[in-house]
């Protein structure tokens, strides 16, 4: 069958659905994903009237492997004026999210997830208290505009380093490590990008970057000065340095965090390492939570733990009294063991 004549019985077929029944139409919809929605309320006035109707009262959407365009998405989302929560999850077509601007103003979730071809970011919502990034692309150029963020979730370093300083200076680095020493200190900085508002940061990362010793503890005191909860879930590589850090990094004091956790803590150097270093500097910390699980988020709101380092568990036994002795009377120290099904 030619294009011409797939076209004709396209229409022909368009011209016998409309002829049916609203609460038909209704239920046909209900059946299609939102693309294939998006698509049919091009056919016709009928159907984009249809679909509409079933956007209007929408206020969770979740996209996964779906090969959504921009202006697709873009359709949707301006068809949903009631949206709180929006995932968007290997969704490789998409390039640019824009947000905010002339929609979804009560937007409250946004979790982007796998798609790795998004370059750029722009959200504008005033009501968006939780944001999650895993997956997206290292060159991703962000405008965040949320005043009432309060969560944020963030899964791979290097997006951690999109977030929270400027496109240029994130390009600097090609092998998508934090910017390179020889930058000043003071510059940096300066560039840096802050979120007030946020009390709960979430980060998945590796203290065995040779490249920052640490400075990324730093990134996180300025980007965000009046966090309260840190949750560092660490990962080991195969191939740990042998390098023991020696040299002093400059103290940098915070007392808004109230909360430290650290979630596959095995107990090696490097790790201890950066224990001491946030005991040193976490000046209001109450509550110390260590977990020789690694958590695994599946969703902005879920977890799951998943292997256990039995390195951590033995050195928290052996070592909790040195982790005592260096804290104060005043914090509550707890390890937090969970047996697997």
């Amino acid at each position: 069958m030619s294009q011409g004549q797939e076209a004709a019985e396209l229409m022909r077929m368009n011209d016998s659905l409309s002829e049916l029944p609203d609460d038909i139409l209704n239920k046909i919809t209900c059946m299609m994903d939102i693309q294939d929605a998006v698509r049919t309320s091009i056919l016709s006035k009928r159907w984009r009237y249809i679909c509409s109707k079933m956007f209007e009262s929408l206020l969770s959407i979740k996209l996964q492997s779906i090969d959504i365009s921009n202006l697709e998405l873009t359709e949707v989302l301006e068809k949903c004026p009631l949206l709180e929560k929006l995932t968007l999850r290997s969704c490789s077509k998409l390039t640019s999210l824009r947000i905010g601007h002339s929609n979804n103003t009560h937007l409250k979730i946004l979790s982007l997830e796998n798609c790795f071809n998004l370059r750029e970011i722009d959200v504008s919502a005033n009501n968006l208290h939780t944001l999650e990034l895993r997956g997206v692309s290292r060159w991703s150029k962000f405008d965040i505009k949320t005043p009432r963020l309060v969560n944020a979730l963030c899964h791979d370093i290097s997006m951690f380093e999109s977030l929270i300083f400027p496109s240029k200076l994130s390009a600097q680095n090609v092998d998508g490590a934090m910017p390179a020493l020889p930058i000043p200190r003071v510059s940096r900085f300066s560039s840096l990008r802050q979120f007030s508002t946020v009390r709960r940061l979430v980060l998945s990362v590796s203290p065995f970057s040779k490249n920052d010793r640490l400075l990324w503890v730093s990134y996180i005191f300025m980007a965000f000065p009046l966090l309260e909860t840190l949750e560092l879930n660490l990962f080991c590589p195969k191939r740990q340095p042998k390098e023991i850090w020696k040299d002093v990094l400059d103290k940098c004091p915070n007392r808004s965090i109230t909360k430290l956790e650290l979630n596959g803590f095995a107990g090696n150097h490097h790790e201890v390492y950066l224990l001491r270093y946030l005991l040193e500097n976490l000046s209001g910390l109450r509550v110390l939570s260590i977990c020789p699980s690694e958590k695994v988020y599946n969703s902005c709101d879920g977890w799951v733990n998943g292997k256990e380092s039995i390195l951590g568990k033995e050195w928290f036994e052996n070592h909790s009294g040195w982790v005592r002795s260096i804290i104060s009377p005043s914090v509550h120290l707890e390890f937090l063991y969970y047996h697997q099904p």
